[in-house]
């Protein structure tokens, strides 16, 4: 292992806290805080032995089990029923807060938001989230999510996935 002061690899390494933060050096650099206990000797450590519920690997029945972590299940990203925000939110945002003729303080206090993020919204700088779009949409009365369209991803000529450039040429 490798000094985490200077780096070397020459000699062996010691427990030394340095500034309350225990540290692995050697022994040019221990100097520079207290040796808390020197480390053994390469030859002398030993692998810890195996545990009685781990055998090889394989786990015996009735040895205590650690927890699993429930992975989240994946969300489908070309899910075609799912909704997405419009490309042009900020100018539907706008058109339908000049329609009814507030500011953006106005707006901000009705829906409870500062007048700063009605700005970012308007200026298309800021990506509302979806429970602000939830907002927006009642109050203003507006269509901010659409839903989205399912994709071919067959390549219609090569019989191959869809690459970008195909992508493009459908969209024309």
């Amino acid at each position: 292992m490798a000094c985490e002061m200077c780096g070397s690899q020459k000699g062996r390494l010691l427990s030394v806290e340095v500034e309350g933060v225990p540290m692995r050096l050697c022994q040019s650099c221990a100097r520079f805080g207290t040796v808390l206990e020197p480390e053994p000797p390469e030859e002398e450590r030993r692998p810890p032995a195996p545990s009685s519920a781990d055998v090889s690997g394989l786990r015996i029945r009735g040895a205590a089990r650690e927890p699993r972590l429930r992975a989240k299940p994946q969300k489908d990203v070309l899910a075609p029923d799912e909704e997405e925000l419009v490309g042009d939110y900020h100018v539907r945002i706008r058109k339908a807060r000049e329609a009814m003729g507030l500011n953006h303080e106005d707006l901000g206090k009705r829906i409870n938001e500062k007048k700063s993020v009605i700005a970012k919204l308007e200026n298309g700088t800021f990506r509302p989230d979806n429970a602000l779009v939830r907002k927006l949409e009642r109050f203003l009365n507006v269509k901010l999510k659409e839903k989205v369209e399912a994709v071919d991803l067959k390549r219609k000529d090569a019989g191959g996935p869809l690459t970008l450039g195909d992508f493009i040429k459908q969209g024309k």
